[in-house]
């Protein structure tokens, strides 16, 4: 197998839409599929619908969402905390 159809063989999945765009532009154009998770952040409806017009102001097929909702949880942990 050459690395060509290595790379067509190969999905990507990113977190958000702009991930993909980010750390995978050189790449994206080549690969068989790009698979994004998240869509909407309950707390930030601006994001949301910027992921939503981000997706379809770039339709590829090989490019599908699904559509999930983020936890929210990021720097939820308080590892430094001393438990009571």
């Amino acid at each position: 197998m050459t690395a060509n159809e290595f790379i067509r063989k190969t999905a990507i999945v990113a977190a958000h839409p702009d991930d993909k765009v980010l750390w995978f532009g050189s790449v994206l154009e080549k690969v068989g599929k790009v698979v994004v998770c998240f869509l909407d952040v309950p707390s930030r409806p601006h994001w949301s619908r910027g992921r939503c017009e981000a997706l379809r102001k770039y339709p590829r097929k090989k490019v599908i969402s699904l559509g999930l909702t983020e936890s929210e949880v990021f720097a939820g942990a308080a590892w430094l905390r001393t438990p009571s």
